[in-house]
């Protein structure tokens, strides 16, 4: 994962949220975790201005308070080089099982233009592997993902294995929460 400033665990949509591995890297990379940060601030802030980024949105808002779904929508910007809001904020501000009010979102043109950039965002996706010492079969390396954001830089999209390696117990200072029971 050497060519990658930022690792994540892979996760539905995209990425997990919970933990984010960062090394010194490109200014892309800084450019994300920056955004990630204004993005997080802003809607958990600011939350009037949500109705400014998507014109259907009503009170209360969700969308300011999923931070996963701000992250995807951070990455897709940042490999896209094109910000977008359409995952998180414009999703989430449609109706869905956390809301019960708004326009369908498979009913909007949202929908099908943020379709169409995960398309395009997995097409730039490339395949690497890397080996897992803690992982049973020490040589067998693991497959993953990475999401290029700039020439020289890209997010890597890490399994799980290489999250779940700390073993759960009360005991521990810290224990990721994909180590413990009920949480993978």
């Amino acid at each position: 994962m050497k060519a990658s400033s930022i690792v994540v665990m892979r996760d539905n949509g995209i990425a997990n949220a919970g933990l984010i591995y960062v090394r010194p890297g490109s200014r892309k990379a800084l450019n994300l975790l920056l955004d990630l940060a204004w993005r997080i601030q802003l809607f958990l802030h600011f939350p009037s201005v949500v109705p400014l980024v998507v014109p259907f949105a009503k009170p209360p808002f969700y969308s300011n308070s999923d931070d996963q779904s701000l992250l995807n929508d951070a990455i897709t910007s940042a490999v896209l080089h094109n910000r977008t809001f359409l995952g998180s904020t414009a999703r989430f501000e449609a109706r869905n099982k956390y809301k019960n009010v708004g326009p369908e979102w498979s009913s909007l043109a949202e929908s099908r233009q943020h379709h169409m950039q995960l398309k395009l965002l997995w097409k730039s996706a490339t395949r690497a592997r890397a080996v897992v010492p803690w992982q049973e079969g020490i040589n067998n390396p693991t497959q993953y993902m990475t999401l290029p954001i700039s020439k020289d830089d890209s997010v890597a999209l890490a399994p799980r294995c290489l999250f779940a390696h700390l073993p759960f117990s009360t005991a521990n200072a810290i224990t990721h929460l994909t180590s413990a029971r009920g949480f993978a």
